[in-house]
Order: structure tokens, then sequence, then C-alpha cells
């Protein structure tokens, strides 16, 4: 399984590559063309990535990344995806995915929703957060209709609501997914949240027979 970790900006490029080591990643990272994996389970790795700093701020958070085949979200093979045990581990948020929920099989989008029709074995206290992005191995390149190809930065990516970029900026919106985090339907159709989502305004309030105010 890949796990995606992020750290808050600014981190020093050491306390990553000290992340890594401890995560059991081993040295060389980069053996020929492949990358080093680390042995170590989820709940090892939360532990390591998602503790205190002295600050009380946390080290950094985990996601965990999709996998390479787009079209097990088109079916049911849910087991195919996560173990159910590392699914429903509370302290995982969030979780990377090659489109929104609402594009993939039936039994994903209740997997995801964690409603009460969700299999009661793969259920989770707290439906988790899920997230879209590119890998990002080149610039921008679009194809014939203009719309970034695969490994391109804004092939996939996600509207996250939070008042800076930080590690608990990030962790607050995956708590709070629903408001604050957007995956878009189609990049080349798509715009600013701040353009597309109206709030209801209160224009005036009339208070009327009650015993400490005027009308």
């Amino acid at each position: 399984m890949l796990i995606g970790v992020s750290s808050y900006p600014g981190t020093n490029i050491d306390e990553i590559d000290h992340i890594l080591t401890e995560c059991g990643v081993r040295r060389p990272r980069i053996e020929g063309e492949r990358l080093a994996k680390s042995t170590k389970r989820l709940p090892d790795i939360l532990s390591i990535v998602q503790k205190a700093n002295p600050d009380g701020s946390w080290r950094g958070i985990v996601i965990v990344p999709h996998v390479f085949e787009d079209s097990l979200f088109d079916n049911d093979r849910i087991s195919e995806w996560l173990q159910q045990e590392e699914y429903q581990n509370p302290e995982l948020l969030a979780v990377e995915v090659p489109k929104p929920i609402t594009r993939m099989s039936n039994g994903f989008q209740k997997l995801f929703r964690s409603g009460d029709d969700c299999q009661q074995d793969w259920k989770r206290i707290r439906p988790i957060a899920t997230l879209m992005s590119s890998d990002n191995k080149k610039l921008m390149e679009v194809d014939s209709e203009q719309k970034p190809v695969p490994n391109s930065i804004g092939y996939r990516y996600s509207w996250i609501k939070m008042s800076e970029p930080s590690i608990e900026s990030l962790r607050q919106a995956f708590l709070d997914h629903e408001s604050r985090i957007i995956l878009p339907e189609d990049v080349l159709a798509d715009t600013h949240p701040a353009e597309r989502v109206r709030q209801a305004m209160i224009r005036s309030i009339s208070i009327k027979n009650v015993a400490f105010l005027a009308d």
C-alpha cells in the first residue's frame, strides 16, 4: 500500500527525510528507477507521521493514494483497494480518489458516505475525506481538447477551504470535508467555488409582540 505524507509549509527537507527513515523507507531512496518501500503497517505510519510537535501542532498528515487502476471504483471490489481494518482506522482522515464520489459505483458511494446503507462491516465512525490530485510528474501538458493529460499539473485537483495552508488546516478540512472540500466534475468546465456557491443572506428581521423589545 502506498502512503502519502504531507508536512506543513516551510518544513526543512531534512525533517521530511527523517520521517521517511522512521517510516522504514531504506536508503538509497531510489535504486535504479524503483522507489524504496516501507514494510510498516498503516497504524505504525500514522503514529509516526501524525504525532504532535512540541508546540502541539501535528508533525504531518497521512493520505492514502488511490490505486493505479481507476476502473476499480467503477465496481464494488472494495476489498481490492484497502483492507477493512485499515479503512476503518479512525486516525486515517483522508484518501485519494481518481474522480468524485458521484461518478463511482453504488457500492463505493455507500462506502464513502458511511450512511445507514453502508456495509456494516466497513462502516466508519466518521465518513472519510476524499481528495483528487495530480502526480505532477510533468509541467502543464494538454490534449486536443485542451484538457491536462495524466501526470500533468491540473489533471486532477481539489478545492480545499482553509484560512491558511497548514497541517492543522488540512486536518480541520478533512474532519469537515462535506463543507470544506469540493472535487471538480470536469476540469474544463470547472469554476472557482466562490463563483458558484451562493451563501444565504438575511436582509431583514421583524420582531413583534415581545415583552422586552418594541416591534
